[in-house]
């Protein structure tokens, strides 16, 4: 609600952690169908034929699930950045009051806002561990901090 940008938050911890949840839980979904996958690729070797291809392809397709189950946790946290987070902070700013988000915050939302168009997630998250030393729950973590 642009109305509540020049309030403070009643709960800020409490905000901060729904602000995380909602791109961790699809973070946590994509890690498990990850984890099964490799269960299926692992079981698959004991196996040949037609039930081989089936144990193979039901574990690319939960791969393949996973990717989009990223992007979704990417976007709903760029999307609690700059619908929330960045505009109460823009306002707090103009007030004289410090800027929430840090130089390396501003970059790597940047490059977030480009997964699922431009970069895939893996590449996102390779950059993340590269760059910035950090997971992507580092990342929802270090977004959910911009939140003031």
């Amino acid at each position: 609600d642009k109305s509540q940008i020049g309030r403070d938050l009643k709960a800020l911890g409490l905000n901060r952690k729904t602000f995380e949840y909602k791109g961790n839980e699809w973070y946590r979904a994509a890690d498990e169908l990850l984890a099964n996958a490799m269960k299926l690729t692992r079981l698959a070797k004991g196996y040949s034929g037609e039930a081989k291809e089936k144990l193979l392809k039901a574990a690319l397709n939960m791969r393949l699930e996973a990717v989009s189950y990223n992007v979704e946790g990417t976007r709903q946290i760029t999307k609690q950045v700059t619908k929330i987070a960045m505009p109460r902070n823009t306002y707090r700013v103009s007030r004289g009051m410090s800027d929430s988000f840090s130089v390396e915050a501003r970059e790597i939302h940047a490059l977030a806002q480009k997964v699922g168009t431009e970069i895939g997630p893996d590449e996102f998250f390779h950059i993340l561990r590269r760059d910035y030393k950090m997971s992507k729950y580092d990342y929802t973590r270090m977004m959910s901090e911009c939140l003031v």
